[in-house]
């Protein structure tokens, strides 16, 4: 599909026609926020690539960082597989350095007109984590250089102008989230959650140790039931609260049937393709698994 819009327009649009970019600033962070969705899209047919924008070398306490940016990068190579996604891009910054300057443009530049993605996912500007930040910032400083002829001259422009979308989150400054695409994913869960469970170094060691929790609580990581209840309870929060705050929207994404109790929701930036919101209804709703 050479233009996403006039498909758009002129019929229904075929998911298995999509690409799907997930740009997130660490590995497990696209996991964490789009995997549900991410999995309903690669269901559909459709390519779908996750990104790290840094390699995830000082999440750890232990660990040296040369040390666990190899072992993140096999965890992302795992997770993609339980994802049932194409591939995983791990880029080579490091954590806690990352800055929206001109190499970190090109660099972006490339990757996405390699793959050309109709959509982008990534996180909002309004957020904790300088990087998550930096990572925001540069998507939107090479959205509209994506179509400049003579910026990465020796890359070709695609044709397809990507919709921007960005990860769901809980801050209210300068405003909060707006939800203008809702995914069920309670039909998912367990996919996500045993997808999630492969990066260890983070959901099992890192996170807890930063949270202080005693390490009686924390169950081991080939315990499947336990690990998965673990991974739900204290990183998926999200999906439970997003689906009970934005229950009135909810109903144009799932029109029949029970209420979802998991949702991944996404706000989209004006800085990409603009879609509208029927077209936003039609790419984001998906036939419920029983």
């Amino acid at each position: 599909m050479n233009d996403m819009m006039k498909s758009l327009r002129d019929t229904k649009v075929e998911k298995s026609d999509l690409r799907v970019m997930v740009i997130g600033a660490h590995p497990d962070d696209a996991d964490n926020l789009a995997g549900g969705t991410a999995i309903k899209f690669a269901r559909a047919g459709a390519r779908v690539r996750f990104v790290s924008a840094c390699n995830g070398d000082k999440g750890h306490h232990e660990m040296s960082c040369q040390g666990l940016a190899a072992r993140r990068k096999a965890e992302a190579a795992r997770a993609a597989t339980m994802f049932g996604i194409e591939r995983y891009d791990v880029m080579d910054t490091p954590d806690c350095i990352i800055e929206p300057d001109i190499a970190q443009r090109d660099k972006f530049t490339r990757l996405i007109r390699e793959f050309a993605p109709h959509l982008i996912f990534t996180h909002r500007l309004c957020d904790y984590h300088a990087d998550h930040r930096a990572t925001s910032q540069i998507v939107q400083d090479v959205a509209y250089m994506l179509g400049v002829p003579r910026w990465c001259a020796d890359v070709p422009i695609p044709d397809v102008k990507p919709a921007i979308f960005f990860l769901s989150d809980d801050f209210t400054s300068p405003r909060p989230f707006r939800a203008d695409a809702i995914v069920p994913i309670d039909d998912v869960r367990n996919q996500m959650l045993d997808a999630m469970r492969e990066h260890v170094s983070q959901f099992f060691e890192w996170l807890p140790f930063d949270m202080r929790m005693p390490p009686e609580d924390v169950p081991s990581p080939s315990d499947i039931t336990d690990s998965r209840n673990f991974v739900d309870k204290w990183w998926c929060q999200m999906k439970r609260n997003d689906a009970r705050r934005f229950a009135d929207q909810l109903r144009e994404f799932v029109p029949e049937g029970p209420m979802p109790k998991n949702v991944e929701a996404f706000e989209m930036s004006e800085y990409g393709r603009t879609l509208s919101h029927a077209e936003i209804v039609q790419l984001f709703s998906f036939q419920q698994e029983r």
